[in-house]
């Protein structure tokens, strides 16, 4: 390798090192705002209660494939409602999905399990969106074990809801009412992108990849969101 191809490679290297080294200060300084916001809203640390919040999103989520853990556990409470904020992590054999999420329970006017696939209303229309509807029900493997895909009313196929995953004989209004769909819209605004509930437990979820929520807007939703029902 002659001197000038050294000198290029190494440069190279150094660029990678410093985008990684930039990427995780980044994530860091983002983990340490968003804990201190939470800190200050009256969030503690809850360690000895992982097990416990494994075992409920295992249920939540309703998916033979997969195991759960958590990591840094917080929760708000007690109170009139308890709600969770953790890293999840998501494993089957190698394969691991890491996202950052909210689990808190809500008054309902169903009982019937759900998952919602949302976005902003800043991403219109066109192909790349009909491509995400597609893709969000697709039937991947991340999905509950009893949910299907649930056709969207016409008024509603190009709103803030991506897809809906709903049990095989129920309609999408025997889910949701207007004020209930009002939320989902309000939620894909904000960025949020997923929302499960089952029983009256539900949770949000937020890749690691994004870091796009912005916590104080989305905490004030998520206390709508306990308040008001779903």
């Amino acid at each position: 390798m002659s001197e000038a191809e050294l000198l290029g490679l190494s440069l190279l290297v150094a660029t990678i090192v410093g985008l990684i080294v930039w990427s995780m200060l980044k994530h860091f300084k983002t983990d340490k705002n968003r804990n201190r916001f939470l800190a200050n809203a009256g969030f503690t640390a809850c360690e000895e209660e992982k097990k416990a919040l494994a075992e409920k999103i295992s249920l939540l989520e309703n998916n033979s494939e997969y195991t759960y853990s958590v990591r840094a556990p917080m929760k708000l409470g007690p109170g009139d409602v308890t709600v969770y904020f953790y890293t999840k992590d998501r494993r089957r054999r190698d394969d691991l999905y890491v996202v950052c999420e909210f689990l808190f329970t809500v008054n309902r006017k169903t009982t019937l399990p759900f998952q919602a696939y949302l976005k902003p209303s800043s991403v219109k229309e066109g192909m790349a969106t009909k491509l995400l509807r597609s893709a969000a029900t697709a039937g991947w493997d991340t999905q509950s074990d009893d949910l299907v895909k649930l056709e969207l009313p016409v008024e509603l196929q190009k709103s803030n809801i991506l897809g809906l995953m709903g049990p095989g004989d129920s309609h999408f209004y025997d889910l949701f009412d207007s004020d209930a769909i009002s939320l989902l819209g309000q939620a894909g605004d904000l960025g949020i992108t997923t929302i499960r509930c089952r029983g009256d437990l539900c949770s949000i979820e937020e890749s690691l990849a994004a870091h796009k929520w912005d916590y104080e807007k989305v905490w004030p939703f998520i206390r709508q969101l306990v308040q008001q029902g779903l």
